[in-house]
């Protein structure tokens, strides 16, 4: 009996021993090399951050910004910056244009780009995000559609500059539409989105928390995308934490669509600016977020696109001047 326990228990061990000996399954080795690859990727992306970006760099600058958009949301607290290697950008919403290249990150209008275009660009090294307008809508299929604001005639109220009409952010239709409009946007490559008409809150304070949650959930639904918004000064507080950049429009100049003239911001309004950049922006821009600037002026002016672009450096953004019509490419630098 002893002799026939003394067997069994070394059958046991040395099965134990061989069972020791088995190469680990395939689902722990797959976990074990992307473990790995993303953390040399992740190193590799380190590198990147502490070189200055030249041309050359272009691309192994946005695909490090791509890794940080696709790993460090979803395996870290810290935040993700995928635009803090670029060094200028373009807003153009004309169509396809080669020299689009030659920016680190433009915004652009997606019915103007074919998903090819839009990949070649990529090949590129260029970060390209789509127009995406969240607060107003430009020629409604349906002028009694729930989230149209009406006035007290019970008309939708249109923007008389541009022609489209305001809507409020918390309605639930209005929300379906965004969403399957950014889910398209993705699907035809786009890095990201550029949400545009946020200042209707400022018009509809009660539409506030709608358009802010309708943000938040743009990320939350989209996590790998870059999200850039513009203006938006009045819920900034509230969605800051979601951005990648800030898009101040007007800054230094405006434009006219009624008599389509640019011309300088002065005086008090010059002044407001400044001031609002410094109370409310600043803050944000020492945590990460990356302010962009956008003037108008005509490609001619080059002295007052030089001043424009001179004062938003010396805040720390990145400027781009532009027609009123964004339908001419502005290349760097300034002529003369």
């Amino acid at each position: 009996m002893k002799h026939y326990l003394v067997l069994v228990c070394l059958f046991v061990v040395l099965l134990l021993a061989a069972c020791g000996k088995e190469e680990p399954s395939a689902h722990l080795q797959g976990q074990h090399s992307a473990l790995q690859s993303r953390s040399q990727l992740t190193s590799s992306s380190a590198t990147v951050q502490r070189t200055v970006p030249t041309k050359q760099d272009k691309t192994t600058t946005a695909q490090a910004a791509t890794l940080r958009r696709t790993t460090t949301r979803e395996v870290s607290s810290a935040p993700c910056k995928p635009l803090e290697d670029i060094t200028n950008y373009a807003c153009y919403y004309g169509s396809f244009h080669p020299d689009l290249r030659r920016f680190d990150f433009v915004i652009v209008e997606s019915a103007a780009l074919t998903a090819g275009q839009i990949a070649q660009l990529k090949r590129a090294g260029t970060l390209v995000v789509a127009y995406l307008s969240i607060g107003e809508q430009i020629e409604p299929a349906d002028l009694k559609a729930s989230y149209l604001f009406l006035d007290t005639k019970g008309n939708p109220v249109k923007n008389k500059a541009w022609g489209s009409y305001y809507v409020n952010a918390a309605d639930e239709n209005w929300r379906k539409l965004i969403f399957n409009q950014a889910e398209k946007l993705y699907q035809m490559g786009f890095d990201g989105l550029f949400l545009d008409t946020l200042d209707t809150a400022e018009l509809y304070p009660q539409s506030a928390p709608g358009m802010a949650s309708l943000v938040r959930e743009l990320r939350r639904q989209f996590p790998e995308g870059i999200l850039v918004a513009n203006r938006g000064f009045t819920i900034l507080p509230h969605i800051a934490d979601v951005l990648d950049g800030l898009l101040f429009e007007c800054f230094s100049s405006d434009y006219d669509a009624q008599s389509k003239r640019c011309y300088q911001l002065e005086g008090q309004a010059t002044t407001e600016n400044r001031e609002l950049f410094h109370s409310l922006l600043q803050p944000f821009v020492k945590r990460g977020l990356t302010v962009l600037t956008l003037d108008y002026c005509e490609k001619t002016e080059t002295a007052a696109r030089r001043d424009y672009e001179k004062w938003a450096r010396n805040l720390g953004c990145i400027p781009y001047c532009a027609n009123g019509e964004l339908d001419q490419l502005y290349l760097p630098p300034v002529p003369g």
